[in-house]
């Protein structure tokens, strides 16, 4: 067992630093992400997806319900936010809409054109290479 050294205020060694974990990382807004993510931070890129994922598979499982195209579509889409990012207004707070804005569009482009699957595998291989952090 590990002893506990007490600081100042009674609050132990253990405890100070789980608390400093959890003021570093303070949630930030999807428009601080998409902002950072505009300048090439993939940290932020990844919390933004993190965030943001789970929406955006709903809205393409609305559009493409059965489909077996639905990963490769929300993978385009956040590989499509990734490169749009700079040219997103950086005073918007809109961002959901927004994304979600970009999966509609590509399920709707997915569902008129049935498109290979080859352009979802390079776009799973492109969202988890901007996934990775440096």
């Amino acid at each position: 067992m590990t002893k506990r050294r007490p600081l100042a205020g009674g609050t132990s060694v253990a405890r100070s630093s789980v608390m400093k974990q959890r003021v570093s990382r303070a949630r930030r807004t999807p428009s601080e992400l998409l902002a950072l993510t505009a300048n090439g931070d993939r940290v932020a890129f990844r919390e933004l997806y993190e965030e943001l994922r789970a929406p955006v598979m709903r809205q393409v499982c609305r559009s493409l319900a059965g489909s077996d195209e639905i990963r490769e579509v929300v993978y385009g889409t956040f590989v499509e936010v990734w490169w749009m990012a700079r040219f997103h207004a950086a005073d918007s707070a809109e961002v959901m809409p927004w994304v979600l804005d970009i999966a509609c569009r590509r399920a709707e482009e997915c569902a008129r054109t049935r498109s290979p699957a080859d352009a979802g595998a390079t776009n799973r291989v492109l969202l988890e290479t901007l996934l990775r952090s440096r």
